[in-house]
């Protein structure tokens, strides 16, 4: 009975040892993909709570956690209209090291004192060295690294625009998308521009466009990748202030850069690629790239602009 009993505890005392992990049930650790297990097990970086004196209003405080900032749009006593209140035009930059302002700023009166400037979005990449600044019809850019203001710039378009209305031309939307900023004005349509090496701004024609109607431009850009291209045709929906990018291609691709006429009246583009001269069709009207046939790939452009008018009638 006791040679039984010391048998049994002797089971039982095996059994709660943890087992030891066989190969077949191990996880290689280079198969681990390391950047998305470090945002699964480790806690959200947090927003500063920086104390920033002054009113700001919703989306003009900006968190910038690679450049370790805060940007801020503020309005106090020292900018304040003794008729009209308020004006939100101090341009801020705090360290989110200790909450110290490193840059304070003044902007110039933004058409009158009650119409406040605007921080503009960051998309795509967050680690830009610019911020974005908007007014009514201009903008400012703020290179973080030499903490100094550029000049203001206005929307650069490719033909001559009709303004409408003392709105015509208000800035309706900008953001910041990697090397580039891209933004829309009221019944003019979209504007970019290029980031240079020593992050000055240089405006961006489009490479085609078509005019839907007297307020509604539909254009494509060229946007270089190396010895690549993208082409894009950003477009922007007012009733619910939805702003799109709208890339044509899945990813870059090697083109022949041509130069195109300034007409608006002809929805049909041809691009070529310079490897291989096949014809790539996008229709400027819905915005979209066409499947064209293979056998009319290597055909001239205008052969190809001629099916394409009469498959789409």
């Amino acid at each position: 009975m006791i040679r039984f009993l010391l048998l049994l505890t002797f089971v039982l005392l095996e059994a709660c040892k943890p087992s030891s992990p066989t190969t077949k049930n191990s996880i290689p650790v280079e198969s681990i993909p390391s950047s998305r297990s470090l945002k699964n097990i480790t806690a959200p970086l947090q927003q500063p709570t920086c104390e920033i004196s002054g009113e700001i209003l919703k989306h003009n405080r900006l968190w910038l956690p690679d450049q370790l900032l805060i940007a801020c749009i503020s309005a106090d006593s020292t900018t304040k209209d003794h008729k009209l209140g308020d004006s939100h035009r101090i341009l801020s930059l705090y360290n989110t090291t200790d909450c110290e302002q490193v840059l304070q700023l003044t902007l110039p009166i933004n058409r009158s004192p009650d119409f406040p400037y605007h921080l503009a979005d960051i998309n795509y990449n967050k680690s830009s060295n610019i911020i974005a600044v908007k007014g009514i019809d201009h903008f400012y850019c703020l290179d973080l690294d030499n903490k100094k203001l550029l000049p203001p710039l206005r929307p650069s378009f490719k033909a001559s625009r009709q303004a409408v209305d003392a709105q015509s031309n208000q800035i309706l939307r900008l953001e910041v998308w990697e090397n580039f900023i891209i933004g829309y004005a009221q019944d003019q349509g979209v504007f970019v521009f290029q980031l240079n090496a020593s992050n000055t701004p240089s405006a961006i024609l489009p490479h085609a466009e078509y005019k839907v109607n007297e307020t509604l431009y539909h254009s494509l850009f060229l946007i270089a990748s190396g010895d690549k291209m993208q082409a894009i045709i950003p477009t922007y929906n007012w009733e619910d202030d939805r702003f799109e990018i709208n890339p044509i291609f899945k990813e870059p691709v090697l083109l022949k850069k041509e130069a195109l006429p300034t007409k608006q009246n002809n929805a049909y583009l041809v691009l070529r690629k310079s490897d291989t001269n096949q014809a790539i069709a996008i229709d400027l009207k819905t915005r979209k790239k066409l499947n064209l046939p293979k056998d009319i790939q290597q055909n001239s452009s205008k052969e190809i602009e001629v099916f394409l008018k009469k498959e789409m009638l």
